[in-house]
């Protein structure tokens, strides 16, 4: 059974890496966009939760 995602954004540092990745695993490109905005600095990170 297929499933379908309808939006799906997340933040790499190496885009073409990314989309290759997630081809291979046979997901499909179909479209990108740009944002920009003061959540969108590149210093930012966000470390994972380590409490699990």
């Amino acid at each position: 059974m297929a499933i379908k995602l309808e939006n799906v954004g997340i933040a790499v540092r190496d885009l073409e890496a990314t989309i290759a990745f997630f081809t291979e695993l046979g997901l499909t490109v179909v479209g990108r966009d740009t944002v920009s905005g003061e959540w969108t600095a590149p210093n930012e990170r966000v470390e994972p939760n380590s409490s699990q």
